[in-house]
Parts: C-alpha cells; structure tokens; sequence
C-alpha cells in the first residue's frame, strides 16, 4: 500500500514538474523584477490564501513585490511537485526569505516546514545567523523560533549578542531583541550597541514615534550599574544622551560613591554651569550643563 501511495506521489510530482515547465494550460504570468512565470491560478491558488483573493482580480499578468525570481522559484518547485526532502539542502538565509515569502502570501504548508528545518539548524548557526532568525521571526510573529534564536545565542554566543548586524534589526525588532541582552552584556556595551543602531539608521529622518522609541530603549539602561570613570568617558561624552540626563547619573554615580566629591559652580558664565567632579584630589572630571 506505502509502495502504491509513494509511487502515485511521485507520478503526480512528475507531472507537476513537467506542467511547470511546459507551460500547457497556463493561465496567469508571474513578473518579478524582470523575469515572468507561467503559472496556473489553480495550483497557486490552493497553496496560497494570497493568490487566491490576487486572482479575483480580472487579469492575466500581476506583478509580485518582496521577494526575488531565485525564491518564487523555489515555492513553484514545491507547490507544483511536493517532496518531504525539497528544502533540505537549502543555505538557512534562503529558508529565511522563503519563509517571509510564505508568511506574506498565506501558504500555512511551506511556513510549518521552514519553521521546522530552521529550528533544527538554530543550535549550529553563527551570531549574524542567528540574528537575522530572530528578526525573520519577529517580522513573522513566531514566538518560538524568536525564542529557540535568543536561547542559542545567549548560551553559545553570549558574547557576541551585540554584534554589528543588529544594526539592520528595524526599530521594533530591535527593541524586542535589546530586552534580551540584559544582565548578558554589561550597560557600557549595551548603550554602545544603541549608539551603533542610531548612528546606523540616520534617526534625524525617521518618524517621531522611532525616536521614541529608541529613548524607552536607551532608558531601560541602568547606567547606574557603572562606574562614574566608565560612564564619563563612555555616555557620557556620546551625544544620544542629553546634557541634564548626564549630569543627574554622574552626579548620582558620585553621590553613591564616597570617594567622590562634587563642586557645582553656579555663576552664569556664558550660560553654562560648571561642575566638577574630584575624587580623592587626584582624578578630576569637569562637566559642562547648557542653561535652558
């Protein structure tokens, strides 16, 4: 009977492959950049929720954004000719965009079986892999891949948690990834690695809301943590972090900490206020307050 069911299977695979290629009886073309499928609404339609509201639409050609020939490619082959082995040998960012794709067009099949086979490699995945896991993810809302991703990283790459591709995370991804990193990197690598986000995201040009949010963000650090010679020469001389919000941790960082005296000298001088920061006589930090 298994003989008989796996014969039957692959026949129609056969066969599927051969219509794809073909051409016969197609009805709908497919363009993507430049390059144009034929397809069958049928097929397509019963794999996917999205080209089934698409087709509704009276027309023989549809344009397709968000994803690329080499990946539509990839979900044609499966669709037309199903094979339990079909996505095996694919590199983990291929199975990333494909997964997007599928999430996007509303094919529950090729979701389920990305998700699968990427949960499986997560344990043997590099940091930038693993990071662009938890944002594929995050964009496709799934609790458990985000989960398995940050779970790999903060037990075999803990160190590596701020690496440089958390810079192309967008803002909401990496505000959910950030909350990750606490109490696994110290808060001078943490702001650094908000600093790097800002500086690598032009976040003059970006609406209101994004800079909102990157100061809950910037907020959910506890500076508090840090020495004052640790914060004054880290955040303290960034510019992320306004003048008044320097001045209140340094000063609280002082008041915490014997060994530090404070000297604010109150004259209006050019509207600023100088304060200064000595410990023990020996070790001095001035500071600069802007008068509002």
């Amino acid at each position: 009977h298994h003989l008989t069911e796996k014969m039957s299977t692959s026949l129609r695979s056969s066969r599927g492959i051969k219509l794809m290629k073909s051409g016969h009886f197609s009805d709908v073309c497919i363009r993507i950049d430049c390059i144009s499928f034929r397809c069958h609404k049928i097929i397509l339609a019963c794999a996917s929720e999205f080209f089934e509201r698409l087709f509704q639409e009276d027309s023989e050609e549809f344009l397709l954004d968000g994803t690329t020939p080499e990946v539509f490619q990839i979900f044609l082959d499966f669709i037309y000719a199903p094979n339990d082995d079909q996505f095996g040998n694919l590199e983990p960012d291929v199975l990333m965009c494909l997964l997007k794709c599928a999430n996007m067009w509303l094919a529950v099949e090729i979701e389920e079986r990305c998700i699968d086979i990427l949960l499986d490699l997560s344990p043997d995945m590099d940091p930038d892999a693993l990071i662009a896991l938890f944002a594929v993810s995050h964009c496709v809302d799934h609790k458990v891949l985000m989960e398995q991703s940050i779970g790999v990283l903060q037990h075999i790459w803990r160190n590596e948690m701020d690496c440089p591709s958390t810079v192309r995370m967008e803002v909401d991804c990496f505000g959910e990834y950030f909350k990750n990193t606490s109490g696994m990197l110290s808060p001078r690598r943490r702001f650094v690695m908000v600093e790097n986000w800002i500086k690598g995201n032009d976040l003059n040009n970006r609406p209101c809301s994004q800079k909102d949010k990157i100061n809950q963000i910037i907020k959910s650090i506890n500076f508090l943590e840090m020495s004052l010679e640790d914060f004054y020469n880290g955040p303290g001389k960034s510019n992320v972090l306004p003048d008044s919000d320097k001045f209140e941790i340094m000063y609280k960082l002082a008041r915490s900490n014997n060994e530090w005296t404070v000297i604010l000298d109150e004259r209006d001088r050019d509207r600023y206020y100088i304060i200064v920061f000595v410990k023990k006589k020996s070790t001095k930090f001035v500071f600069y307050l802007k008068l509002i």
